[in-house]
């Protein structure tokens, strides 16, 4: 899949997830604390209730990431065979806490919690952002960006100026 129409396959998920959302998100006429859409033969849930998301975040064993890592890793990053046998090694973490995904998950976890650095790291990574969109605002009559390498360049950035 080229990187143009990658772009829009992800644009196109994130627009149905966020019209889901406001169809039937809390604050709507017929909420719905949790729903899932079925997408591209995978299933997202979209959680809508903070009581459901904290259980969600404690439950997750049950609800992975370790499966969209791996569909969405070779599309994202363009990493080899090997390096996505080291992805998808006990993506689950049934295995025992070894492997990429729960050591990552891991980190993410302790490195996410509320505290001083998550702020300033968060501080930092808006920061970064800003330089990027900044340019794009000031020019009112519109520049033509490759998104996807936009985005990627970004983030890729501004993330790593934030945990650096």
């Amino acid at each position: 899949m080229e990187s143009g129409s990658f772009a829009i396959v992800v644009a196109l998920l994130a627009a149905t997830i966020a019209v889901a959302s406001l169809l039937f998100g809390p604050n709507t006429k017929y909420p719905i604390p949790i729903f899932t859409l079925q997408i591209l033969g995978r299933r997202i849930y979209v959680v809508n209730s903070p009581d459901l998301i904290s259980a969600v975040q404690k439950d997750a064993k049950n609800l992975s990431f370790g499966p969209f890592v791996s569909w969405m890793s070779p599309r994202i990053f363009d990493v080899g065979d090997e390096a996505m046998a080291a992805i998808n090694e006990n993506t689950d973490g049934t295995k025992g806490l070894y492997g990429l995904l729960p050591e990552i998950s891991r980190g993410m976890h302790s490195a996410l919690t509320p505290s001083d650095s998550l702020d300033w790291m968060t501080k930092t990574m808006l920061t970064k952002l800003g330089e990027f969109v900044d340019p794009l605002a000031a020019n009112p009559d519109g520049t033509e960006i490759d998104l996807f390498k936009w985005v990627r360049t970004a983030f890729t950035v501004a993330s790593t100026e934030a945990v650096s």
